[in-house]
């Protein structure tokens, strides 16, 4: 679960901004949260995701 939330340096590279600027990588991680909460898309997928994974450890 923690690499979900802060992934490895290998994916900031989708975000060139951030992939520059380390030093703001905690906005990204704030960005990343942002974007779960208030999009509905995400939403359901992160929980679909979530769901798959406790079925799995069961």
């Amino acid at each position: 679960m923690i690499k979900r939330i802060f992934p490895g340096m290998e994916t900031y590279q989708y975000y060139p901004f951030f992939y520059k600027h380390k030093w703001l990588l905690p906005v990204c991680w704030l960005y990343r949260l942002l974007r779960v909460v208030f999009q509905r898309e995400r939403r359901e997928r992160i929980l679909r995701e979530a769901d798959a994974v406790r079925k799995v450890k069961v």
